[in-house]
């Protein structure tokens, strides 16, 4: 309304919307139970369902960390991992892969010399990414 000094019409906000094919459209919802949806809901619902199937961190111990991190990763017997370690300012100190097994990961962090603090923790399985945080005594 405060750029055009009136309100638009629907066909000008779908002509808007589809400039450079930003925004994606669902002419013709389906009606199911009283709520509209379309078969672009049901591919992201199925796309979820596929991200709930894949491996992540369940839990990470003990934290704070003195030497050796355990991870214990759902969704994955054995499996390559890739493990980074960043400090707070952004500086990679372990980009490294690991094997997993039957989802337990031991990361023996002695020989990096961390500093006391906070690090972040990247875990690439599978093309998902997972960040976390753990403290170094």
């Amino acid at each position: 309304v405060r750029l055009y000094n009136r309100a638009l019409s629907e066909t000008e906000i779908m002509s808007l919307a589809n400039v450079g094919g930003a925004f994606r459209t669902n002419e013709n919802p389906t009606i199911k139970g009283g709520e509209t949806t379309s078969s672009e809901n049901a591919d992201l619902d199925e796309k979820d369902a596929q991200k709930r199937n894949t491996s992540k961190v369940t839990k990470i111990f003990p934290n704070p960390v003195l030497d050796v991190i355990n991870l214990e990763l759902s969704g994955i017997e054995k499996d390559l991992v890739q493990i980074s370690i960043f400090d707070m300012k952004g500086i990679l100190l372990l980009n490294q892969e690991f094997e997993s097994d039957n989802g337990d990961l031991l990361l023996d962090i002695s020989q990096l010399r961390l500093k006391p603090g906070t690090h972040v923790l990247l875990v690439n399985s599978n093309g998902q990414q997972q960040v976390l945080k753990f403290l170094k005594k």
